[in-house]
């Protein structure tokens, strides 16, 4: 059976191309948040629960918005997921140094089983010199 989604709609078609189903799919849930002036490890941390099973798509900001003293580092910040084949884990690209304006960005596709959730850490961070940062995160079904 071939499976073509139209924005909402699920249209399923059999081996011979002929109309099985035609349905509305359920609105995955997806989830944006923003945490300004970080300066301290955390998490875990749900983020979402997958409401499908599917790709989505871990979309992330993280923005030096306090330079640190030479005391600081910047740690780094890892999702915790569930696919298909059990627990998996992506490291977020952390900004390069502790310096002011300096950021890491970036976008990961995943796939995700209905019902598991995703999580973040923040670990392995020193704030002891002034040192925060901004963090922003996406995290949609595509």
């Amino acid at each position: 059976m071939a499976k073509t989604n139209v924005f909402n709609e699920a249209v399923v078609y059999d081996s011979t191309g002929k109309l099985v189903k035609a349905s509305t799919l359920s609105v995955a849930t997806n989830h944006d948040s923003y945490q300004p002036a970080v300066a301290a490890n955390f998490g875990p941390t749900t983020l979402l629960t997958a409401s499908i099973s599917g790709l989505h798509e871990i979309s992330y900001y993280i923005v030096n918005v306090a330079q640190g003293s030479g005391a600081d580092s910047v740690g780094q910040l890892v999702f915790n997921y569930t696919d298909t084949s059990g627990a998996n884990a992506v490291y977020a690209n952390m900004p390069a140094s502790i310096n002011a304006t300096i950021l890491g960005q970036g976008s990961v596709p995943v796939y995700l089983v209905a019902g598991s959730t995703v999580t973040c850490t923040l670990g392995s961070g020193v704030f002891a010199g002034g040192l925060a940062m901004d963090i922003a995160i996406n995290i949609q079904h595509i």
